[in-house]
């Protein structure tokens, strides 16, 4: 009896598409993701402001003294980005090939989006908001950077899971220092000089990324979940205004079902060329989280 092998659906490669945006960039499971309001509503309009929930230690009282605070404090964000990744294959394209166009873009359109994010959330770590910096003009390693970063943040009353994002010299650096790569010292760095990839070292997450703003002499970032936050909403279906019309296409929510993300997947055939239209609509809005779990490494 032969196989029957089903074709991958637009939806299935967007969710990967979701799954590996995460993986690409895992600077975006560091930091605040909100996805929805607290009834539970992942649907807004665009220039909405939500608010978003950080998290802060209560204070501990004597007994008597009556409730604390709540752990959380409100950030209001402005969901005021609204951007696409808009693909188009010709009628010539995908006549002339058996490969599926859309699963090959899968990882590319995962990684546009992961960058714009993180290029975005970046824009945030500035002089201006985080006042606290460690400088370290060259040759950053164990001792000189993490130490030093991890005291800093640890001295504030945040927590040591944190994370540090620096660029691509710091990173060469790093993978330089063998107190880091050698795995008689982190047997979780046992593959580093071969993957280029390092585990927590001082209880923080490091990271590279190879376009982090330079303003104040910049080169890499730390912090932790509350430094920083993201709301993403899902946009409004425009069948919704008009349920009598039809729409030759589809407008489908993709949400990812490990952070919760959502983007919309919209398809279309262009009647004048018959080229296929795949595009993902992302919504969200970026604020400041508290400037004490931040960290600014720079030159000088």
């Amino acid at each position: 009896m032969a196989n029957v092998l089903g074709t991958i659906t637009p939806t299935a490669v967007v969710q990967r598409a979701l799954r590996l945006m995460f993986a690409e960039r895992p600077i975006l499971n560091e930091i605040t993701v909100d996805v929805k309001d607290l009834g539970g509503n992942n649907n807004a309009l665009f220039n909405q402001t939500v608010n978003t929930r950080i998290l802060n230690i209560p204070t501990v009282n004597a007994f008597g003294t009556g409730a604390a605070d709540t752990a959380y404090t409100n950030i209001p964000v402005v969901l005021d980005q609204f951007k696409e990744v808009h693909l188009a294959f010709t009628a010539a394209e995908y006549n002339s090939t058996s490969i599926d166009l859309l699963d090959q873009a899968a990882l590319p359109c995962a990684t546009a989006i992961a960058n714009h994010l993180v290029d975005a959330v970046a824009a945030k770590w500035v002089i201006g908001t985080f006042t606290n910096s460690t400088t370290v003009a060259s040759g950053w390693t164990y001792t000189n950077t993490f130490l030093p970063i991890r005291t800093a943040l640890v001295g504030r009353g945040v927590r040591d899971d944190g994370f540090l994002i620096v660029n691509s010299t710091v990173w060469a650096a790093f993978l330089g220092d063998t107190t880091l790569v050698a795995a008689l010292n982190n047997p979780a760095n046992a593959a580093a000089i071969s993957t280029g990839k390092l585990a927590r070292a001082a209880g923080i997450a490091p990271m590279e990324y190879y376009n982090l703003p330079t303003t104040g002499n910049m080169v890499g970032f730390a912090g932790t979940k509350s430094s920083v936050v993201v709301a993403n909403r899902v946009i409004t279906d425009p069948r919704s205004l008009a349920p009598g019309l039809s729409y030759d296409g589809t407008f489908d929510v993709i949400t990812d079902p490990t952070t919760g993300f959502s983007v919309v997947l919209n398809t279309y055939i262009s009647q004048a060329t018959l080229a296929v239209n795949y595009r993902v609509l992302v919504m969200y809005g970026i604020g400041n989280g508290n400037p004490a779990c931040g960290q600014i490494l720079k030159t000088a």
